[in-house]
């Protein structure tokens, strides 16, 4: 996949796990690193201090269901805080990352 704009040494991510399809981009080489962002930004959010952070970690930067490009599959039941982190926890299996 292509890097993106705002993150010139990373790479896009375009991946379904836990019932979502998470776009967003990763990189980098060393312990894993998952970044989220706050309500209501995106990814994008973290183009200043993500390349930093991967000069050391392999950070993955998803955008959370419903935001940015990111999709889930089924709104019922209720989209729940405790669905999204299994959903981001199926993501970093899926990229094999603990």
């Amino acid at each position: 996949m292509s890097s993106p704009a705002f993150f010139p040494s990373l790479r896009r991510i375009d991946i379904e796990a836990g019932d979502v399809r998470f776009a967003g981009v990763m990189g980098g080489d060393g312990p894993p690193l998952l970044l989220l962002r706050g309500y209501p930004q995106t990814h994008i959010a973290w183009r200043r201090l993500a390349p930093e952070l991967a000069k050391h970690d392999s950070v993955v930067i998803p955008d959370l269901p419903g935001y940015g490009a990111s999709r889930h599959r089924d709104m019922s039941p209720r989209w729940t805080k405790r669905r999204v982190g299994d959903a981001l926890a199926a993501l970093m299996t899926h990229l094999g990352l603990q």
